[in-house]
């Protein structure tokens, strides 16, 4: 088997807006922050598709963040290949990315569509070619900031669907986070599964003002209340928490 196309599909949905984004401050909080909104400009939502064809028919696909340039570039280096070969095409364009100028891991996502061409002709889901551990796993629902009724609505959406955890996402400050916390427990009971994702919102004082309350109300994890480089706030973080 040999690939003979590498294919890219942009696919517009005018009914549907897409993320065109703009920065807002937070409001009512004490230090500048920042989330986002929809811009002012509605753009049509846009998926981008990329397909590797082979020459018995056989075609891996996957969503995709590469642009056209690169689709192109990793064309040039993949077409005539054996698609099997998933070890020797990563080294390839690994080591080659220093001489195709381009970041580290841009060909990801050709590495996900020999995967799920794999998993076509091996006729296999691909969790079971990498390593079957479980048939069935945990799922929660997200969604957006919102209210306590919006959240609600969500969480009623996801039981319809089976799924008993939601986690939310944040950007009001813990001050306002404690009693929304407060009250989703209460209505949804003791044994619903929650988890709290502020998006880097917190200060390390609020981080652990909130952590304690979910600790009190049996969340399972507190997510990313501040930005990523900050390991000395997360060090302080874990020594005053027992939650994840």
């Amino acid at each position: 088997m040999k690939i003979t196309a590498v294919k890219l599909y942009i696919l517009e949905n005018p009914a549907q807006q897409g993320r065109g984004l703009k920065l807002v401050q937070v409001p009512n909080l004490r230090r500048i922050q920042y989330t986002h909104t929809a811009a002012s400009t509605p753009q049509p939502a846009r998926q981008h598709f990329i397909e590797v064809v082979t020459d018995e028919g056989i075609s891996g696909r996957c969503t995709t963040t590469m642009t056209p340039v690169q689709v192109e570039l990793l064309r040039n280096q993949v077409v005539g290949e054996d698609p099997f070969q998933r070890e020797h095409l990563y080294q390839k364009l690994h080591k080659g990315t220093r001489w195709l100028y381009q970041p580290p891991g841009w060909f990801g996502d050709f590495d996900n569509c020999l995967w799920d061409l794999a998993g076509k002709v091996a006729n296999l889901p691909v969790f079971a070619l990498i390593g079957r551990v479980r048939e069935r796993f945990p799922v929660y629902l997200t969604s957006g900031d919102g209210s306590v009724s919006d959240y609600l609505h969500h969480i009623e959406l996801g039981r319809t669907m089976g799924i008993n955890a939601y986690k939310f996402h944040t950007y009001k400050g813990g001050q306002a986070d404690i009693p929304i916390f407060r009250q989703v427990r209460r209505e949804v009971g003791p044994d619903y599964e929650l988890i709290n994702d502020p998006v880097c919102s917190y200060d390390l004082r609020e981080a652990i003002e909130v952590g304690h309350v979910m600790e009190e109300l049996g969340f399972v994890w507190l997510e990313e209340p501040f930005h990523e480089q900050k390991m000395n706030l997360y060090q302080e973080l874990c020594r005053a928490l027992t939650i994840p």
